[in-house]
């Protein structure tokens, strides 16, 4: 075995340069990766958001599409009752019954039609339990004698973590500014007001969706 010559002063030079641009490339190299993998990240987190909003969108078409079924079920509810009564020759009950369900379902238009142009909006009460609708029963008489058309509540067995007020039109903001006020002197809490952008909501509508 031949001993090697030893390197010149010009050799390790040019050894020494290539060793910082080798380590210059897998320093940009490295770079590249968690770039890419940080944009990985936004697109992903982007997509969540897109999902997410696409859900309560769908969530909220679900419930509108529920309303008029709703309204038939506790119409032929309250009939069943009072009829019981009446057969059972409970008069005053039968009565009363009847005169709640009057107070509950006002002579209103199909919930998909626009309020009447006199009225500040029509709300929709979503709630979570029974225990709720004592909250809806307080609430709803004064959004009446306001003149707001509010429907039958509608009993969904979920609510939010804190009660919103939604509206769907970005110009309804306004009236969903003045009606969270009155929410929360009657329901004695904080309501968030949120806009749920939704294609063909009429102007003027409303959900209240109370809290867990």
């Amino acid at each position: 075995m031949t001993d090697q010559p030893p390197l010149t002063p010009a050799q390790i030079a040019t050894l020494t340069s290539r060793s910082r641009w080798i380590g210059v490339a897998f320093l940009l190299g490295g770079l590249a990766i968690l770039g890419g993998f940080a944009v990985s990240l936004v697109s992903l987190s982007q997509a969540r958001d897109r999902l997410q909003a696409e859900v309560t969108r769908l969530d909220h078409e679900i419930a509108a599409r529920r309303r008029d079924m709703t309204q038939v079920e506790t119409l032929e509810r309250t009939v069943r009752e009072a009829r019981s009564s009446l057969d059972g020759g409970e008069t005053a009950q039968a009565s009363e019954i009847l005169g709640q369900a009057a107070i509950e379902t006002p002579a209103a238009a199909p919930p998909s039609a626009a309020p009447d142009r006199g009225s500040p909006g029509r709300i929709y009460f979503q709630i979570r339990a029974e225990g709720q609708v004592a909250m809806y029963r307080a609430c709803s008489g004064s959004l009446r004698s306001m003149g707001y058309d509010v429907p039958p509540y509608e009993l969904l067995g979920r609510g939010p973590g804190r009660t919103e007020l939604r509206y769907f039109r970005p110009d309804d903001a306004v009236g969903a500014g003045s009606l969270k006020t009155v929410l929360e002197a009657c329901l004695g809490e904080d309501v968030s007001a949120v806009e749920v952008p939704i294609r063909g909501v009429s102007p003027q509508q409303f959900e209240v969706w109370l809290a867990e």
